[in-house]
């Protein structure tokens, strides 16, 4: 087998998929490509790095929606964008934890919802390159934080809501009512409430009239 980057991160998602990322390791990764360690080091220097190259491939399939033109609106383009991102993450095993850190070095297409979002801020919005920057950075990092949250909250059953009321009964409660109304606690719906607020709040201080 040619140890290519293409080989090489293949493989480490195939790892990732069936074991989680937590076991992969460079060295346990080069034992299933059948080469020396020191081979695999060449191409990849440390552990972020193939994660970062991981990242790369994983968000590859919304860059077609990322460097799409806003022709609904710069808002409307922010919600697809950060849709987008939240379904090639959740594809993959572990994908919203591998994403947290990465360095756009090696993570090229992360970079490109990155750049995206300063371009639709500036176009659409006239938000000068220094606050379109400030705010697509923490845009970034809200969707990914969000979505890493996401995949790690437990599932809340009656009993967990049970455990909670005696320490946080208005928590308790207001998860109740969410149960009851059908909206589950880190699902769709509550995924593009927090996105538009973000949205909102772009609106409030940066959109006149």
């Amino acid at each position: 087998m040619a140890l290519t980057m293409t080989t090489i991160v293949g493989t480490a998602l195939e790892m990732a998929e069936a074991e989680g990322i937590d076991g992969l390791s460079l060295r346990r990764l080069a034992d299933r490509l059948g080469v020396r360690a020191p081979a695999l080091y060449w191409h990849i220097p440390g552990k972020r790095a193939l994660l970062d190259e991981m990242v790369d491939v994983i968000v590859r399939p919304a860059v077609p929606i990322w460097n799409s033109a806003p022709v609904y609106g710069w808002d409307a383009w922010l919600m697809g964008a950060a849709r987008a991102m939240r379904a090639a993450l959740r594809a993959h095993r572990g994908g919203p934890a591998i994403a947290v850190g990465a360095g756009l070095d090696r993570a090229v297409n992360l970079g490109v919802f990155i750049e995206r979002t300063v371009a639709v801020l500036h176009d659409q919005l006239s938000i000068d390159l220094g606050a379109a920057t400030r705010l697509a950075g923490g845009f970034n990092a809200f969707v990914l934080g969000r979505i890493a949250e996401e995949s790690a909250v437990p599932t809340l059953d009656e009993a967990t809501v049970t455990a909670l009321r005696g320490r946080f009964p208005l928590l308790a409660e207001g998860l109740s009512m969410r149960a009851a109304q059908g909206y589950a606690v880190g699902g769709d719906e509550d995924f593009d409430l927090l996105v538009r607020i973000w949205i909102e709040g772009i609106r409030a201080v940066f959109v006149v009239g």
